[in-house]
């Protein structure tokens, strides 16, 4: 994992913060880089590598607590502020939503550092919302979100949905 944080750290410089003109943007909060797992709100569930494969498009989806690798993720910071989230099965693949699709299946991918495998986590409501560096012209900023709460369903990015700072619990992660 050493590599995969100085590569990160290196790579900092490469994309941009997102430009959202006319969209109020929350402050990030910061944590420190290391080893995280992300529980829904909604589901209970967690945020997993799917089987724990290791091809690119693998589907990143929510599963109960397991204890196993596919649900740890290594945080490490870009230069910017922003976060990279590394699969812990030992790939080098990143958290990824999709630049092509506002609302994009959460896949796993070969890290690159390019905005959309950028992450900004903002302090929600008890809990955290997860949004993509890059957003869609003329959308609200996209998080990730469980879409079906049937155990094994794919995260996707969804619109960002808060009122008085309150976030909806299928975006809201702990």
């Amino acid at each position: 994992m050493h590599t995969i944080v100085s590569l990160v750290m290196k790579a900092g410089a490469v994309g941009g913060l997102m430009a959202a003109a006319g969209i109020a943007l929350l402050a990030p909060s910061a944590h420190a880089d290391g080893w995280v797992t992300w529980k829904n709100a909604q589901t209970g569930t967690y945020m997993a590598n799917s089987a724990s494969r290791t091809n690119n498009g693998n589907p990143i989806i929510h599963w109960p607590a397991n204890g196993n690798n596919d649900q740890q993720w290594y945080s490490a910071t870009h230069s910017d502020g922003s976060k990279a989230y590394v699969n812990g099965v030992g790939t080098n693949k990143a958290l990824d939503g999709d630049a092509g699709h506002c609302y994009a299946p959460m896949v796993l991918w070969d890290w690159h550092a390019r905005a959309n495998q950028r992450w900004w986590r903002h302090s929600m409501d008890g809990g955290y919302m997860l949004q993509r560096a890059q957003g869609c012209q003329g959308y609200l900023p996209l998080v990730i979100a469980v879409v079906s709460t049937s155990r094994g369903g794919q995260l996707y990015t969804r619109e960002q949905r808060t009122v008085d700072n309150w976030v909806e619990p299928q975006q809201r992660w702990k």
